[in-house]
């Protein structure tokens, strides 16, 4: 899908903060108000925008993420799997793949053994269907987030009034105060005070969209094992040059995950791109920068089956977190 530069605009605004008035947008653009408004539309049907939060899973007591390849004996039905999906707040994302492994799952738990009950209660249901199960856990995010489904808010650690209002906001973070009164049945008043409250909690990293109709078709996800070096950190950082270089207000950006993990995998990526030989070439460039000590499994995305797609455009200058391992990680707004 090509879109124009004006669109393409509107989309990193919408994307960096959902938030954001009109007559802003139109400033930062250098655009009429009205050509604003025509384009917010425009680009809310053609890419399918979600407005929506990026949350802070630890601000909401959800300490325990992991990514999962399934591979799977044969084809299982969409219904199915969506059912025993649906019977937790546990998991927040599913999509087929075709590669090296056929399903991959995001989920998230307050603690580990909540995790273990949830996957041990899906496992068994899929027993004669799975032939590998590998969860990674989460460690360090550098970008990219899944939206959480309303049922995991409503369980998180914060006051009943706080969650009301986060579950509206993670269904349309840009609606106005009176559009959130009128939902929650009170006043304006009341829904801008709690709002403050809630932005203190930090459980809000951004007011943000993402696209249930992204604008490339090739979804490449791959999970990474190294071998590592005494120069992985300064390997990495050539790695990250590679992460970051894409076009001008690209729609969506080239990676959409960047993320650390531990367990059966030491990362996972995310990646988009206009068709496969550009997506596997990518891949292939990181693989080559290691020097043989990296390692992938990958797949593309057929179809999400459970969950939102996690697709956007940010400005990986203010977004992506280059903290280094020996410091704490940075979280930027």
């Amino acid at each position: 899908m090509e879109l124009d530069y004006t669109s393409r605009r509107v989309i990193r605004e919408l994307c960096m903060n959902a938030r954001i008035p009109v007559r802003r947008l139109a400033a930062n653009i250098g655009c009429s108000r009205s050509t604003a408004i025509s384009r917010i539309k425009f680009v809310e049907k053609s890419v399918g925008l979600h407005y929506t939060i990026e949350p802070d899973l630890t601000k909401l007591g959800l300490n325990f993420a992991y990514f999962i390849a399934v591979k799977l004996r044969r084809e299982l039905p969409e219904k199915q799997i969506v059912a025993l999906l649906s019977k937790s707040d546990i998991p927040q994302f599913a999509a087929f793949c075709k590669g090296e492994f056929d399903m991959l799952l995001f989920a998230v738990a307050r603690n580990h053994i909540d995790y273990i009950r949830w996957a041990f209660a899906f496992r068994s249901a899929l027993s004669e269907d799975i032939i590998s199960w590998k969860a990674s856990h989460l460690v360090f995010a550098r970008l990219g987030f899944f939206p959480l489904n309303d049922r995991t808010i409503e369980y998180s650690s914060l006051p009943s009034q706080h969650k009301k209002l986060l579950v509206e906001l993670n269904r349309n973070s840009r609606q106005t105060f009176r559009a959130l009164a009128k939902r929650l049945g009170t006043t304006v008043a009341y829904v801008r005070y709690h709002f403050n409250l809630l932005l203190k909690t930090g459980c809000i990293k951004r007011f943000t969209a993402v696209m249930q109709k992204p604008a490339k078709p090739i979804h490449l996800v791959h999970f990474r094992y190294y071998t590592y070096q005494a120069d992985h950190e300064a390997v990495s950082k050539q790695d990250r040059t590679l992460i970051k270089t894409e076009e001008e207000f690209q729609v969506p950006n080239t990676y959409i995950f960047v993320v650390e993990t531990s367990g059966a995998s030491d990362g996972f990526d995310w990646t988009t791109a206009d068709d496969m030989k550009s997506a596997y070439a990518g891949l292939h460039a990181a693989e080559r920068l290691y020097h043989g000590y990296l390692r992938t499994e990958s797949a593309v995305i057929t179809k999400v089956i459970y969950g939102l797609w996690p697709i956007r455009s940010v400005d990986l200058e203010a977004v992506y977190d280059t903290s280094s391992w020996e410091e704490e990680p940075v979280s930027q707004q």
